[in-house]
């Protein structure tokens, strides 16, 4: 083989058709894209339901305060408005951190998956 025929073979590029190695690569980088996409959404679905929760009980804390007649009315609203705020952040920091660890599992499948398909490709180009 002539140096100008291996230059052409090398911009050709591999031959995925034959490759079901690479083509089992390709499809698990997909589907770890794809779980990786949807735990977002997912994620970020949850934390707009946790704020429209903050919303409405910003809303009642507003109301209870307003109707308040007494200190003790008032003292009541606020008591009830930090124990469930408390409630709340627990809760945050609970999913917080679980979608910390998803998004960490799911990236280091992703990217593993990446670096394998990259280490192939170069090897079929060297």
């Amino acid at each position: 083989m002539t140096s100008q025929d291996e230059a052409r073979d090398r911009r050709a590029g591999p031959d995925r058709s034959s490759d079901s190695a690479g083509a089992r690569g390709e499809e698990g980088f997909s589907d770890n894209y794809r779980q990786l996409w949807d735990r977002f959404q997912e994620s970020n679905k949850q934390w707009l339901d946790r704020y429209q929760s903050e919303a409405s009980l910003a809303l009642e804390f507003t109301g209870k305060l307003t109707a308040a007649r007494s200190v003790s009315d008032a003292a009541d609203a606020y008591q009830h408005w930090t124990v469930k705020h408390i409630e709340m952040a627990t809760e945050d920091a609970r999913r917080a951190m679980a979608d910390v660890q998803h998004f960490w599992e799911a990236g280091t499948r992703l990217w593993s998956d990446a670096g394998g398909e990259a280490g192939r490709i170069r090897g079929m180009m060297s």
